[in-house]
């Protein structure tokens, strides 16, 4: 009896192998979809300490920061009396350290740590500080009234591309608020920061992108270039408003010609300052319309002077009343238009 009891559990061990084998050859899926997830979460924030360079030539901006990286260590975890406030040092052997770097930047950086310490619950804050000269693309198209918004790609390195998620911590994030933190040509508006993924070599990099909005103080081009060139052109204008008795068309014609040259010259001494881009700006719009009105200008007195050379004195007068009304109103006008059509984009 023994004996036969023995050979059918046997039987039924070799049949009982022989299903598990076949689901395997079937159903592969079946028994590793199971597989626990090994992505760590990491939160990271950035403190902007200093913009030192915003170079619009090369398209490249070098900023002075801290790098704020955060994480779970279970085994750290420890009591305390007070969760809030407590906090331990701890030492690179005794963590997990994720190796995460900027992916925008120009030359090595040099990531300086300036703290590691745990909390109660077991999350690890590692603080680091550096340097970076960065790549960046800029929208120049309503210089000088544009606002850039200038990026950080923070993204994980090496072995641990596709091991950890970077998620933007933004209670973290900061911008200083010392005097020297900004420059005198551009003013920090704002810190915004967004999840990204990027395909690296076949593996998935999950990385947090800041990118800092800074505005240009137009104040300076408003008042070298903005303002006396509207003036200059408004000379132009003069001799249509005035009496044709104090002002003939020879006047005008002299009038018109010296401001064509002056609007000339005054394009030739911007081209130092004004940015080197393959597109239009607002500024190029401005000095093209301010151009044009002065040719307008000059073609008017040039057809005035040729209707009173034909003898008909009240044709002119009409002409005259008629461009010293329309050019202003044609100068308001197109201008209003190019502010609009020349809007800020918004962070990519």
């Amino acid at each position: 009896m023994c004996i036969a009891m023995h050979i059918c559990e046997k039987r039924w061990s070799a049949v009982l192998a022989l299903l598990c084998a076949c689901v395997a050859v079937w159903c592969p899926s079946r028994l590793t979809a199971a597989r626990p997830s090994k992505l760590r979460l990491v939160n990271v924030a950035i403190r902007v300490e200093n913009l030192a360079d915003v170079d619009e030539v090369h398209e490249r901006w070098e900023l002075r920061g801290t790098l704020i990286a955060s994480w779970l260590e279970p085994a750290l975890r420890y009591r305390s009396r007070d969760e809030l406030h407590d906090r331990r040092s701890v030492s690179m052997d005794r963590i997990n350290k994720p190796n995460i770097g900027l992916g925008n930047t120009l030359s090595t950086v040099d990531l300086r740590q300036l703290d590691l310490y745990v909390r109660p619950d077991g999350r690890v804050y590692m603080i680091e500080t550096f340097d970076a000269k960065l790549a960046t693309e800029l929208d120049l198209r309503r210089f000088p009234f544009d606002a850039e918004y200038l990026p950080v790609y923070v993204t994980p390195l090496d072995g641990d591309i596709d091991r950890i998620v970077l998620i933007p911590d933004r209670a973290r994030s900061q911008l200083a608020t010392s005097l020297f933190a900004g420059l005198a040509q551009w003013r920090m508006q704002g810190l915004h920061m967004r999840a990204y993924s990027d395909n690296y070599l076949g593996d998935t990099a999950h990385g947090v992108v800041f990118a800092l909005e800074v505005k240009r103080n137009a104040g300076a081009y408003v008042w070298k270039f903005i303002v006396p060139l509207s003036l200059i052109v408004v000379v132009s204008w003069l001799g249509f408003w005035l009496s044709p008795d104090d002002f003939k068309p020879k006047d005008l014609l002299g009038t018109g010609v010296s401001t064509l040259l002056i609007v000339v010259a005054f394009t030739l001494s911007l081209t130092n300052v004004l940015p080197r881009t393959s597109y239009v700006t607002y500024i190029d719009v401005f000095l093209l319309i301010c151009f044009l009105l002065v040719i307008t200008a000059i073609g008017a007195t040039a057809a005035i002077q040729v209707l009173e050379v034909e003898h008909e004195p009240q044709r002119a007068m009409r002409v005259r009343k008629t461009v010293g009304t329309i050019l202003p109103v044609l100068f308001i006008i197109s201008q209003a238009i190019v502010f609009f059509v020349f809007q800020d984009r918004g962070p990519a």
